[in-house]
């Protein structure tokens, strides 16, 4: 403590000497008691200099280890803590002369960390003018630490929270925007066509085909714009095949999109997480990307994934401006930066046991992510559950008997009578049933055995993919014909690697659904309506 106080306390070693002899410190029984304390206790004068400490009480004032106990005795108190605080403990001890207070002491240890103490301070014997004080002391570092971090994070929820109501009014708003001004402005085109067709048809000089032939090309424009917005907002590929196949389809998307080169490198065989950890790497994806697209302005991004140490890692990267880390820090920035929506996707990702970092220079920009693996409940359905809805749901429809029976497997029901009505017609073709999701198809196969499914892949409880998989097992010899929106690179592929026979857009249903049915009926395949569809 420096020479003045060394020099006091050789002065008062008679005064210590007295004190131990009047039981304070001196009783062994009383010292151990003190000593086992949890709390630091001590007895000072009323200008702080200390007349006995306990141990814990030597820890308060981070003494060295071979000052303990009595050895503190003689020093001063408030030659302990930071200025600021010794004004605030001198008048709390002032005042202590004569009743019980409550104070605070704020003391550097000997790593310079500042250490602060809850303490209650009251006379010791009958209060006077000089009485020594009694002092009970308990840390509380770790409590306002805490406290503090609880409010920082408090404070980070609401910028976040109003950040993300900003980004969605405003995506909203975008989506709004793009509805009335481009879908809604081509469906009133739509509408005036057929208006028209509907006022001239059958008049001299007006050319039927031609009007067709304009609207059915408008309706298709139509339908592959809400199509894209719909899987842009949540992609139903990622529920039915994973991870690796929905990044696949959205960075085909994103590159026909942005013209920016996207170099995917992730593991063949990604397993499968739970829900909840796949939508939020998949949205690190797509937040990444957009970034690189608005900001970062990079001819190139590069996607890793793989799975490490008990953990899926993700790496997305790109070569472009960077820009500066604070920013991602929304104590340090209030504007609207670029990091925004990479912050809610490490809150989300650390409420999953995972983490998020980015390191940013001029030369680029690397986003890092990881969740872990765990043990990831797989979504089933039990055979017994299937027997008991085919035996309580498969009534077949009534059929002549003579013709191939099929069986139509769509949430919609628009779809399910629109097939049928071109099936009406199809000579041979006898509907025997209609299922309206995955596990229905399952059940309904077993009961009916039909010779063909034509079935959609998006579907509640269980998708297409799944359905037709499980089929495949228990009845290699049903064909299955998969009608869906999906048309992505990859989405034969994946539908010949299941067993599927054929493939049909539901955008080209008028011209390639019955003749993809007659060829998987003479036992051919039907993936490209371009192309003469060949033998199995």
């Amino acid at each position: 403590m420096g020479q003045k106080n060394q020099l006091r306390t050789s002065k008062r070693r008679p005064e210590r000497a007295e004190t131990r002899r009047n039981g304070l410190s001196g009783a062994s029984s009383f010292g151990a008691l003190a000593d086992g304390l949890g709390i630091g206790l001590a007895v000072v004068c009323s200008e702080g200099e200390i007349r006995y400490c306990n141990t814990t009480f030597t820890g308060v004032l981070d003494f060295s280890p071979a000052s303990i106990g009595s050895d503190c005795v003689g020093l001063n108190i408030l030659d302990r803590l930071i200025p600021h605080s010794r004004a605030e403990f001198g008048e709390a001890l002032r005042h202590a002369r004569y009743v019980s207070v409550d104070g605070k002491l704020e003391v550097l240890s000997r790593e310079d960390q500042l250490r602060t103490f809850r303490v209650s301070l009251s006379p010791f014997g009958k209060p006077g003018i000089h009485p020594d004080i009694w002092i009970l002391a308990h840390e509380v570092t770790e409590l306002l630490e805490a406290g503090r971090a609880l409010s920082d994070s408090k404070g980070s929820v609401s910028f976040l929270s109003a950040r993300l109501m900003q980004t969605q009014d405003a995506e909203r708003r975008r989506m709004a925007r793009d509805l009335h001004d481009i879908t809604g402005q081509e469906l009133a085109v739509i509408l005036m066509a057929l208006t028209r067709l509907s006022n001239n048809i059958g008049s001299q000089g007006f050319d039927a085909k031609v009007e067709l032939a304009e609207t059915t090309a408008l309706v298709r424009k139509v339908e592959n714009e809400i199509r894209t917005l719909s899987y842009v907002l949540h992609p139903p590929m990622l529920d039915e095949l994973g991870l690796k196949s929905a990044l696949g389809w959205y960075l085909e998307g994103f590159t026909k999109r942005s013209k920016i080169r996207v170099e995917m490198d992730i593991q063949e065989a990604l397993p499968r997480l739970s829900r909840d950890k796949e939508i939020a790497i998949f949205r690190v994806v797509q937040e990444s990307l957009t970034n690189v697209l608005r900001h970062a302005h990079s001819a190139t991004a590069r996607i890793g994934a793989e799975v490490k140490r008990g953990q899926l890692a993700l790496v997305v990267q790109d070569a472009g401006q960077g820009f500066s880390t604070d920013l991602l820090n929304p104590g340090k920035s209030q504007r609207v930066v670029p990091g925004v929506g990479i912050y809610g996707m490490r809150e989300r990702l650390q409420q999953l046991g995972g983490d998020l970092s980015v390191e940013s220079t001029p030369r680029g920009t690397v986003v890092r992510a990881s969740v872990p693996l765990g043990s990831e409940p797989q979504e089933a359905v039990p055979e017994e559950q299937a027997d008991q809805e085919a035996a309580s749901s498969a009534e077949p429809l009534s059929t002549n008997g003579s013709g191939h029976r099929i069986l139509i497997v769509d949430d919609h029901e628009l779809l399910r009578v629109g097939i049928r009505s071109l099936l009406d017609n199809e000579p041979g073709c006898d509907v025997c049933g209609e299922a309206v999701d995955g596990m229905d198809a399952v059940s309904k196969v077993r009961a009916l055995k039909p010779e063909l499914v034509i079935m959609d892949l998006i579907m509640p409880r269980l998708g297409g993919f799944v359905a037709a998989q499980r089929i495949k097992e228990f009845r290699p010899s049903t064909k299955i014909l998969v009608f869906t929106n999906y048309s992505y690179g990859q989405i034969q592929s994946t539908i010949r690697s299941i067993g599927c026979d054929a493939y049909v857009s539901k955008a080209r249903a008028s011209t390639d659904l019955i003749l993809a049915i007659r060829a998987v009926l003479r036992g051919e395949k039907f993936f490209d309506s371009s192309a003469q569809p060949k033998s199995a």
